[in-house]
């Protein structure tokens, strides 16, 4: 018995083979190459395929470049100095909206009302919609930020992507990705979303913030999948999701802003 290979399935798999061979060279001609492909509308057929591995030559090239804080760099960022490159920024960051979370949990500091609507007598009725829980994220964090650390809502980059949060300090700056623990794309925003904010300025730093209300308002990866039962459950099961050379620059923070 013989058979034929149809001509379209020959030429598929040579596309996929390489698109696969091209994302694996950590090298900036890649990055502009696909760049290139994603514009060209010859290619619209193809163009989810062409993201996808675009986004894994980002992933490979960013660990490639990886260069990992000295303990000095870390000691200075910790003590207020200024951040002196993207990394250092990413660190002081994640370390002040963690310092949020635990202030938003003490009891005597309602610092969770401003997530929620109130109903009679103060008491929390429904979760607020994420552009609120945005800003009153960004209320605190201009507070706990160095001076000329310039924290900024809803920044656009090249080719029309956007930050929900930036981070910024002289030449380089953090895109901030949030999202309620009850989103329709809450287990998709950090590898569809944040990664497509890689610039040079944050130098694939990212960090995603989810804002949890609770696990009546949790979201399941799937139909048939279990919802998160606790922020670090959910914490710990979006980090997994991402590549393991993602995770040393893109940070998951559940900020827990349930009532106490």
């Amino acid at each position: 018995m013989t058979y034929e290979i149809d001509e379209t399935l020959q030429t598929d798999g040579l596309i996929r083979t390489a698109l696969d061979s091209l994302s694996f060279h950590p090298t900036p001609e890649a990055t502009d190459l696909f760049q290139v492909l994603l514009k060209d509308e010859r290619l619209a057929a193809w163009r989810e395929p062409v993201a996808e591995a675009s986004n894994a030559q980002r992933v490979v090239r960013l660990d490639a470049e990886f260069a990992p804080p000295t303990v000095r760099d870390v000691v200075s960022v910790f003590n207020d100095g200024r951040p002196a490159n993207a990394a250092d920024l990413a660190a002081l960051v994640v370390d002040r909206i963690r310092a949020i979370g635990e202030q938003v949990r003490d009891v005597d500091a309602d610092l969770w009302r401003p997530f929620w609507s109130e109903g009679k007598h103060g008491k929390p009725k429904t979760p607020k919609i994420e552009p609120s829980c945005q800003l009153a994220l960004l209320h605190e964090l201009r507070h706990q930020l160095p001076e000329r650390v310039r924290a900024e809502p809803e920044v656009r980059h090249a080719g029309g992507t956007r930050a929900d949060l930036q981070i910024s300090f002289r030449d380089f700056a953090v895109p901030v990705e949030t999202k309620l623990s009850s989103s329709r794309d809450l287990w998709t925003g950090a590898t569809a979303q944040l990664i497509h904010l890689y610039t040079r300025e944050s130098d694939g730093y990212g960090i995603y913030v989810v804002f949890w209300h609770g696990p009546e308002h949790a979201k399941s990866p799937s139909p048939r999948g279990k919802p998160p039962r606790t922020p670090a459950e959910l914490q710990d099961r979006l980090t997994q999701q991402l590549a393991t050379e993602a995770q040393r620059r893109v940070s998951v923070i559940v900020l827990d802003v349930s009532p106490p």
